[in-house]
């Protein structure tokens, strides 16, 4: 089902791994998959987005569907960044109001935003804080790399973001960091290993998936995920 729900809206068949890690990500658990370069990895973020999206279009009966009309997939985001703050700060727009608009749906941060006054506001924010469904992280392998005190240390704030969000909040990421490099993120992450998926004999050494187990987290709830967000960062 899953599968048909995205199918149309990506220009190419997405892969069976990728496939799963959706779908367990859907079921609200965690997801950290390692994957080679060139493996697809965008199509995690992409395929779970429209899934939601997709999903959230379903009607609860067939009758209600009946008078509802047809929609077409569209995706709100809204980046903030220095440069995004600066260039609307010359046009007296204040974009953390906006990120607050119900017309957003994923908001785009650079990891310096993360230790910022607007952004702990931003979250305490009830309406916004309720609104909150997924963390998705773009190429988490950075928070290692360029993480460290003699360049960019906003990194390792992702490690903790996630505890500040809601609690059936899911995280999603795909890298092609391996061996020493996933345990530590892990860590970084304060966050278990449940299952451990090795790589298929069809496709060695293609991807490890590693789902981790959320606790008390409750599943994604597809059905008003067109007024929630998806919270991503990339550098």
């Amino acid at each position: 089902l899953i599968r048909q729900l995205i199918r149309r809206s990506l220009p190419r068949d997405i892969h069976d791994y990728a496939l799963d890690g959706v779908c367990h990500a859907l079921d609200g658990i965690h997801v950290l998959d390692v994957v080679k370069t060139g493996g697809s990895k965008t199509t995690y973020i992409s395929g779970y987005v429209i899934a939601l999206q997709e999903l959230a279009k379903l009607p609860e009966t067939p009758s209600q569907d009946q008078n509802k009309p047809s929609r077409a997939l569209n995706i709100s985001a809204l980046a903030i960044n220095k440069d995004t703050l600066r260039a609307a700060g010359q046009q007296n727009q204040n974009l953390w109001n906006t990120a607050a608009s119900p017309t957003v749906s994923r908001l785009l941060l650079s990891p310096e935003q993360l230790a910022s006054k607007n952004f702990s506001t931003f979250i305490t924010n009830k309406i916004v804080f309720s609104r909150i469904v997924a963390l998705i992280v773009d190429e988490i392998h950075l928070i290692l790399s360029w993480g460290g005190p003699r360049f960019r240390v906003a990194f390792r704030d992702i490690g903790t973001v996630l505890h500040r969000l809601p609690r059936h909040t899911t995280g999603l990421t795909a890298t092609p960091a391996a061996g020493e490099e996933v345990p530590k993120l892990m860590r970084i992450l304060g966050l278990k290993p449940w299952l451990f998926c090795v790589p298929s004999t069809l496709q060695p050494s293609a991807r490890i998936t590693i789902y981790l187990k959320p606790g008390s987290l409750c599943s994604t709830n597809a059905s008003t995920v067109g007024q929630n967000y998806n919270l991503s960062f990339g550098h």
